[in-house]
This record gives C-alpha cells, sequence and structure tokens, in this order.
C-alpha cells in the first residue's frame, strides 16, 4: 500500500539514516514537517515501527491506517488512566 506520513525534523534526521522502507522518500519539506511517502505491505511490524514515532508522526494516508493507529493510541490511554 501506499502511505503518506509526516514527521518532525528531527526525526526525519533519523530516518534518513535509518529509513522505514527502502522505498521512501520525500514528498515535501515545509517549516519544521518533513512529509514522507513510501509503499509497504502494511503489517504489525511496520504499525508498532510507526507507533513507536508517536512522539512526531502524523499519519496522512491511507485513512485505514490512520483510524488503526488512533485507535491503538486511545486503547493505550484508557488502559493508562
Amino acid at each position: 500500500e501506499h502511505i503518506v506520513f509526516s514527521v518532525s525534523r528531527q526525526e526525519w534526521r533519523y530516518l534518513q539514516t535509518y529509513p522505514i522502507h527502502h522505498s521512501q522518500s520525500v514528498v515535501k519539506e515545509e517549516g519544521d514537517r518533513v512529509t514522507l511517502s513510501s509503499n509497504v505491505k502494511i503489517t504489525h511490524d511496520l504499525l508498532m515501527d510507526l507507533l513507536s514515532r508517536c512522539h512526531s508522526i502524523t499519519i496522512i494516508e491511507p485513512e485505514d491506517l490512520r483510524a488503526k493507529f488512533r485507535m491503538i493510541l486511545q486503547e493505550a490511554v484508557e488502559r493508562n488512566k
């Protein structure tokens, strides 16, 4: 699937050295955010990698990945009240 996400510039410096996937490419750089895209199979491992960056990442598309990301984070908040 084609995914699009943005990260902070600080996270981008890390992802330049350790990309999420070899197909990762820059869509745009704007202010303190960098938007990236990648063509990947959405697996549990990929989701865990993206969640490990939850402090700086915004999932833009696809919407079902964005919804799954949001659901996992909301469940974690509820468990840790």
